[in-house]
């Protein structure tokens, strides 16, 4: 992956983190995704989009607890996208 070679040259490229992120998704690599974003959010803590997708992944994986907990995050940093998830399964 072009993102994942971005990455070992610059470790401290967001982009690519987000994108490689994404791509992980994708691939059903949710772990590798969650990590991803991790690193997203280590090098911009308000990154609410980074918040949301992780929360995505947690979601695939059935970690309804991770999930909620990360679209509340990206909701409060003002990620609209992450409201409707979380009314859908957050607040059963």
């Amino acid at each position: 992956m072009i993102f994942k070679k971005c990455t070992e040259i610059n470790a401290n490229d967001e982009d690519a983190w987000f994108n490689l992120g994404f791509n992980q998704v994708d691939l059903k690599k949710y772990e590798d995704a969650i990590a991803s974003y991790t690193k997203v959010l280590e090098l911009h803590p308000e990154a609410s989009d980074a918040y949301y997708n992780r929360g995505l992944a947690y979601y695939y994986l059935y970690d309804d607890e991770n999930a909620c907990s990360d679209w509340k995050r990206a909701i409060d940093l003002g990620d609209t996208d992450a409201q409707q998830d979380y009314d859908n399964i957050c607040k059963k």
